[in-house]
């Protein structure tokens, strides 16, 4: 169950929405020691007997290492079908499409691709967006630190 589920829990980041904080052409997402440290704590819950779902809210299963950075990657690797739907729709909706726009490099289904990255371009919601918490001042840690905690906790609830 262990490696079944170590091999499930991959969420590497999707390039083609460019957020987050990577310094690199690519960011890393979860990388493979923080995949075995979540997988690690949920199969020791599972392994004590836990039987009730609601413990995994009590449990923080996303640590202090997993900010709102890495959730976003896995929740966008999880919504992946959904935002190519979207995607395409607005494209269409903004007539965006090889036959308007022959100097740029399209993919086979329709999406424009990023020259830079090699990777389609996505599209997403505004309304689902939110800013990553960022200290620019010695004064502004503190506050990050809670609004990364917040998140955390919001999402190992949910």
């Amino acid at each position: 169950m262990y490696k079944s589920a170590f091999k499930l829990f991959k969420f590497s980041e999707v390039n083609g929405i460019n957020l987050g904080f990577s310094e690199r052409e690519y960011g890393s997402g979860f990388g493979e020691k923080l995949r075995k440290q979540v997988v690690s704590d949920a199969f020791d819950i599972v392994k004590k007997g836990v039987q009730y779902p609601e413990i995994f809210q009590l449990v923080s299963l996303f640590e202090e290492n997993i900010g709102p950075d890495r959730l976003s990657d896995m929740v966008a690797t999880i919504m992946y079908p959904n935002i190519v739907k979207f995607t395409k729709r607005i494209q269409d909706e903004l007539g965006i499409s090889k036959e308007k726009y022959s100097e740029y490099i399209f993919r086979e289904d329709g999406l424009a691709m990023n020259a830079y990255k090699g990777c389609e371009i996505l599209f997403l919601p505004k309304d689902i967006l939110h800013e990553l918490p960022i200290a620019k001042w010695w004064d502004d840690i503190d506050r990050v630190v809670s609004e990364n905690e917040n998140i955390r906790r919001e999402i190992n609830m949910t």
